[in-house]
């Protein structure tokens, strides 16, 4: 094969572009802000990359941002410790939008409201998300969650656990 002699916005070497590249960066910095917001337990930082037309599916529900918000704000009050780390898999960027598949782990420190004893929860989600460039930046449009294992004080318990009602 023959190199080519001009450059583009692709490496000759790669299939990735730096446009790809850069997306994949900016939007993996939104994870790691929401990452710095569960530790802070602050709902604002949680939330701000949300589009106001944000939907979540998984475990057969839909939710808002509105519904998404208020389980925010339940989430940060009911857990000791938030610890939340999102890594991307794959990024597909078409014009203003990309689809990322990304791993969730969230490892969690649930009070027990009737022992109030903080009690171990770990989930892991594989998750489909749209995020799409606005002038603020990126901005989540959409989740999907594929895969959802929740397990609370060693045990295995309901996908459901952990999603707003």
């Amino acid at each position: 094969s023959r190199r080519r002699h001009t450059r583009s916005l692709c490496d000759w070497s790669s299939d990735v572009c730096s446009s790809d590249l850069d997306a994949k960066k900016e939007i993996q910095a939104r994870y790691d802000k929401v990452k710095a917001g569960g530790e802070r337990k602050n709902v604002k930082q949680l939330m701000e990359h949300y589009t106001q037309d944000y939907t979540l599916t998984g475990q057969g529900r839909n939710y808002t941002q509105g519904h998404m918000r208020v389980h925010m704000g339940q989430l940060t009050r009911t857990m000791a410790t938030i610890k939340i780390v999102t890594t991307i898999q794959k990024v597909d960027l078409k014009g203003t939008t990309a689809t990322v598949s990304a791993k969730e782990h969230c490892d969690l420190g649930y009070v027990n409201q009737g022992t109030k004893k903080v009690e171990p929860m770990t989930i892991d989600n594989t998750l489909q998300d749209t995020w799409v460039k606005q002038p603020e930046g990126w901005m989540l449009k959409s989740t999907k969650v594929l895969t959802a294992k929740r397990i609370l004080n060693g045990k295995t318990a309901p996908a459901a656990v952990g999603m707003p009602k």
